[in-house]
């Protein structure tokens, strides 16, 4: 029969919580610095409410971004370029 392994719990000292505290903040600050996020056209529709024609037409018209080719058979949207489209059709409210 295997002895049971006896677990410690680690030692939290005021050092250690306050490193661990940083490190959260540098997390926070590198989000800014995150790649761009794809949508793909069931996500862009979600944001941009419109029918999958409409947005192809919007698309071929250049009413609407391009998408970026990920595969022979598969495209996606760059998510900031979509917010963009929202703030600016926000924008032209009156």
């Amino acid at each position: 029969m295997k002895k049971p392994i006896d677990f410690e719990a680690p030692n939290v000292n005021e050092e250690s919580y306050g490193h661990e505290k940083n490190h959260a903040n540098e997390k926070s600050a590198n989000v800014a610095h995150q790649p761009e996020r794809l949508l793909r056209l069931n996500q862009v529709l979600k944001l941009f409410p419109v029918s999958r024609s409409t947005w192809y037409s919007g698309v071929a018209k250049q009413i609407f971004p391009a998408p970026v080719q990920l595969s022979a058979r598969s495209v996606a949207w760059i998510e900031s370029e979509i917010l963009a489209l929202i703030a600016s059709a926000a924008s032209k409210r009156s």
